[in-house]
């Protein structure tokens, strides 16, 4: 029988988790407000939900028109504000601007799974949970411009898929000695938490639609702007898909060539 404190817990990080799809864009759009705020820039409207849809609600706070409209759960949000009015160098604070929303909402994921692994039992402090993660990511980046390294880390991994020392993981929480209602909990907020995640990094891809622009498109081109004149958005847009397209046709060859030459 668990505590009541312990049943408040996992409701708490239960509803908190099923709110993603909704709290993380406010969050997103809060990273966007906070560096474009430290830059100095005048910002005029703070909004969730799409641009053309009817206002659910709003009200002025500090010159700051802050908007709820239809369809937030599905339209993400939209910040507004004159770049004129940025600190210099002006590029430099709207490429952190535009990079902002993505980079605090996967940390705000992240702080949601060490939630997770402390109601678990792990006494893991979140400066280390951030470490490991962070370790993780590094890790994925070399694997992507090494695969072998990937085929030998994932041949380790299939040989002793929890070795000592465990380091706080999906696997590890199926292992656990607990309620199997623990478990279901856990699996459906872990895969609402990487549904979300997988959202958030969608905005780094420089894309841009009839729809709009993602985050990642409005940085790569402030990026490029640096070294052409006169570069549209939807250019260098296409600039970043082709180098983006150019990575993945690397990355299948290397991948190919390793598993062809480790099977021999």
């Amino acid at each position: 029988m668990h505590s009541p404190v312990r049943t408040l817990k996992v409701v708490f990080l239960t509803a908190l988790t099923l709110s993603l799809s909704f709290s993380d864009t406010i969050i997103h759009e809060f990273g966007h407000l906070m560096v474009l705020l430290l830059g100095g820039a005048e910002v005029s409207t703070f909004m969730i939900g799409h641009v053309d849809s009817n206002i659910l609600f709003s009200f002025m706070y500090k010159g700051i028109e802050f908007i709820l409209s239809e369809n937030f759960h599905f339209m993400g949000g939209h910040v507004s504000y004159n770049p004129h009015s940025l600190n210099h160098p002006i590029l430099l604070w709207m490429y952190l601007a535009s990079m902002s929303g993505v980079f605090v909402a996967l940390h705000y994921l992240v702080f949601i799974l060490w939630g997770w692994v402390r109601f678990a039992g792990y006494k893991i402090g979140l400066l280390h949970f951030y470490g490991v993660v962070y370790k993780k990511m590094f890790k994925f980046l070399t694997f992507a411009f090494y695969p072998p390294l990937m085929f030998d880390a994932f041949s380790k991994f299939i040989k002793n898929p929890l070795p000592e020392g465990k380091r706080p993981s999906f696997w590890i929480f199926l292992k656990l000695k607990t309620s199997s209602l623990n478990i279901i909990a856990f699996c459906i907020s872990f895969f609402w938490v990487l549904m979300n995640a997988q959202q958030q990094l969608y905005n780094w891809i420089p894309l841009v639609g009839v729809d709009g622009t993602t985050d990642g498109a409005v940085g790569f081109y402030i990026f490029i702007s640096l070294f052409f004149d006169n570069l549209t958005v939807v250019e260098a847009s296409q600039i970043g898909v082709g180098a983006l397209a150019g990575w993945v046709i690397y990355f299948v060859i290397a991948t190919f060539a390793t598993l062809v030459k480790r099977s021999a």
